[in-house]
């Protein structure tokens, strides 16, 4: 499998992960009441953020080379 294979493939796999993800979490939220505590906090948002900029863009900017 050449390289271009392999970005393409894993940036479908990465697509599908989260398209999946946002489907069982608005599910989720439709199906079971939310309690105060179970509210993500601001905090627990930016890291998330932070997270997926810390593990998608170098890999994103890696296959634009």
């Amino acid at each position: 499998m050449n390289e271009i294979t392999y970005k393409i493939l894993l940036g479908a796999l990465v697509i599908a992960m989260n398209v999946i993800r946002m489907y069982y979490l608005k599910r989720y939220k439709v199906t079971h009441a939310v309690t105060e505590l179970e509210v993500a906090p601001k905090r627990e948002k930016m890291l998330t953020l932070v997270m997926f900029f810390a593990l998608a863009v170098p890999g994103m900017m890696q296959s634009i080379r």
